[in-house]
């Protein structure tokens, strides 16, 4: 949601799996130098790397909006 910081989304969070997608969303917006530095903190951690799952989300973004309604 644009304007609200995602710290304020995280405490409004009702369940673990919104407070993933939200962290998720907000790498959208991290740089790749700064990206490459952070370490994961879910059931995913030792397969995969952040920028991996960045770029995942992003692929599936793009099919979802690439998508026209039925």
């Amino acid at each position: 949601m644009e304007g609200i910081s995602t710290i304020l989304l995280l405490r409004d969070a009702k369940t673990d799996r919104e407070k993933e997608e939200i962290a998720l969303v907000s790498l959208l917006d991290v740089e790749d130098g700064k990206i490459r530095d952070l370490q994961l903190c879910c059931k995913y951690a030792g397969q995969c790397k952040t920028i991996d799952c960045r770029e995942k989300l992003k692929k599936m973004i793009e099919e979802e909006l690439g998508k026209s309604p039925d």
